[in-house]
């Protein structure tokens, strides 16, 4: 027997079965969305980090550095969003390195540090939690929890709700 079949047998589609689906469905789209804004409250934007004001005032005085995109170029690692260059701030710093040609300046950098003066976050998702709180490089672990704890009240009210319409059945 289809459930065509035994659903017209026992009267069609009625009233209690549509009260039963929306009691069942109507939870869930709250369920979904709830999972759905995770994603934007916990996403990660793309992030820099920003400069001492020391190291932009010196860099500034450079005719090569005008924008804010050559004064990171000059600032900050290659390739890392955690951490920036401690640059040699000398008068060698705004001589060019190549001769007087103006393409090239010899800022030397002393080491690497920490973003101490805070970042600078992209605008791809607006204000996150992650933005909010700093939750990047060392604190990412954090985002990450969250994003997991999230998922232990389902978790254990699956277990628990679970066991308990086994015992009522």
């Amino acid at each position: 027997m289809k459930f065509d079949e035994l659903l017209a047998k026992i009267g069609g589609f009625g009233r209690f079965q549509r009260i039963q689906f929306g009691l069942v469905v109507v939870p869930i789209m709250f369920i979904g969305m709830n999972q759905l804004d995770l994603f934007f409250l916990v996403s990660t934007p793309g992030h820099r980090c920003l400069l001492d004001n020391d190291t932009v005032n010196y860099l500034r005085q450079s005719p090569n550095y005008t924008t804010q995109a050559e004064l990171e170029s000059a600032a900050l690692e290659p390739g890392s969003a955690c951490s920036r260059l401690v640059l040699n701030l000398s008068e060698a710093c705004l001589q060019p390195a190549d001769g007087g040609a103006g393409l090239t300046y010899a800022c030397r950098a002393l080491g690497v540090e920490d973003c101490l003066d805070g970042r600078r976050f992209g605008n791809e998702f607006g204000a996150t939690v992650v933005t909010e709180f700093d939750l990047v490089c060392e604190q990412s672990i954090v985002a990450t929890v969250v994003k997991s704890l999230t998922f232990v009240g389902p978790f254990i009210g699956g277990i628990a709700f679970g066991q308990l319409s086994d015992r009522s059945a």
